[in-house]
């Protein structure tokens, strides 16, 4: 017991006045090398402000028997550390990108594929079902003619009235309109359709059905009575074809004809004749229309 204290108080004399020579630790063994090289790669954290703790005023100044006991204490501590944890840490410079696991990427969601097609909802305007008309199995190849349309009495006589018109616009003496001449020009015009000529049976008979003019009895010559007739001594100018787009137009157009033919104009235009009558009457053939001018010496009204 007594050479152990002479033992200790020799070493803390040894160590207050530096004994003179550097003191020897023991030699690091071949795992505290490797480790001491693994520490000094490894990367210096530093201690967060509550790691650190600040030692007392009692603990800066160690007594001599204290100090010895720590260098002791933490050079044996040190061994043990270094010989009891042999850890292997991968410097943190020496990771590759490489080598890190990368980063899962966030999956897109993907609606569940289905078999049935989703039509967006749409609004549609009410709208009235009618059943479609039944079509014929095979198109008409017939061409349908236009309907004609039969011109009116009005009509007819309007064109009559310009006609007259403009007859007595081209005449140095006008005529008179007589009604009952004109009534007479109407069924001549009537007549031509189915024969257009001075037809005098014809125009007699014209006279007869309205018994306009002065009567002739043939029984004073001495024939049968079925020979009398009507006389008017009147002329007239016949005919056809000529049309226009309007009564106006129409009866100007019969007017110009008429004035343009010589052998017509000749009579119709002679101051002989004071009196004139004008019928138009409509067919449906090629010629379309088909007019009738009389002119007289007397008046039969």
């Amino acid at each position: 017991m007594k050479k152990s204290l002479a033992i200790l108080l020799s070493l803390a004399i040894c160590v207050l006045s530096g004994c003179g020579e550097t003191d020897t630790l023991p030699a690091p063994t071949e795992t505290t090398a490797q480790t001491q090289s693994t520490l000094e790669t490894m990367e210096t954290v530093p201690p967060t402000e509550a790691d650190v703790t600040l030692p007392t005023d009692e603990e800066t100044q160690p007594t001599e028997a204290s100090t010895a006991h720590t260098t002791e204490q933490s050079t044996t501590d040190e061994t043990v550390t270094e010989t009891t944890m042999p850890q292997t840490t991968v410097p943190m410079e020496t990771v590759s990108k490489e080598t890190q696991p990368p980063k899962p990427e966030p999956e897109a969601t993907v609606p569940p594929a289905t078999n049935e097609t989703i039509i967006p909802e749409t609004t549609l305007p009410e709208t009235e079902t009618t059943e479609p008309e039944p079509q014929p199995t095979e198109p008409d190849t017939q061409e349908t003619e236009p309907e004609k349309v039969v011109p009116d009495y009005a009509y007819k006589r309007q064109v009559a009235a310009y006609a007259a018109q403009y007859i007595n616009q081209y005449r140095s003496s006008p005529c008179t309109v007589l009604s009952g001449m004109s009534q007479v020009a109407q069924y001549r015009a009537s007549q031509l359709r189915y024969n257009f000529s001075h037809s005098v049976p014809d125009k007699r008979a014209a006279l007869a059905y309205y018994q306009y003019g002065r009567w002739i009895d043939a029984t004073e010559a001495g024939l049968d009575e079925s020979y009398s007739y009507y006389e008017a001594d009147t002329a007239e100018a016949i005919c056809r074809g000529i049309r226009g787009l309007d009564a106006e137009s129409h009866g100007k157009a019969i007017a110009d004809a008429i004035y343009r033919s010589g052998s017509h104009w000749s009579y119709v235009g002679s101051s002989e004749y004071s009196y004139i009558g004008v019928g138009v009457e409509y067919s449906d053939d090629a010629y379309g229309w088909y007019v009738c001018v009389m002119v007289g010496t007397v008046s039969y009204g």
